[in-house]
């Protein structure tokens, strides 16, 4: 419902699993250390999953201007953020604030799956 004109607008609120389109990452053979998709994304925000490739790593990177929230769905993960590591299991969650570079590492011989959430604004005080 748009609040200023009070009528319902129509808007995506599901896409299925299976129709995802994932993502390789540049210039890498096959298997992939890593693959991606978003299954929504607007301005402000984006949503999506990240699979890794069993004893792999998503290299470090960051991003300029998301915070990124990330869930593991699937799996046993080490994130590093900034220098510091975290190992992570199924439900736990943790948030990359932008600016700061992340890398994650599957710590097991089975994919590993993240979903993820990017979000612009401030999250922390400093932000």
């Amino acid at each position: 419902m748009n609040p200023q004109t009070g009528r319902l607008v129509p808007v995506q609120v599901h896409q299925p699993f299976k129709s995802l389109h994932w993502a390789l990452p540049a210039k890498e053979e096959r298997p992939p250390p890593y693959i991606f998709t978003e299954a929504f994304s607007s301005d402000l925000m984006s949503f999506g999953f990240l699979e890794v490739s069993p004893f792999c790593k998503k290299e470090a990177q960051y991003s300029p201007t998301y915070n990124i929230h990330f869930v593991v769905v699937k799996g046993h993960v080490e994130v590093t953020i900034q220098q510091r590591k975290f190992i992570f299991t199924v439900g736990d969650s943790c948030i990359d604030p932008f600016g700061v570079p992340y890398s994650i590492k599957n710590c097991s011989k089975f994919r590993a799956l993240l979903s993820f959430c990017t979000f612009k604004g401030p999250f922390y005080p400093h932000q």
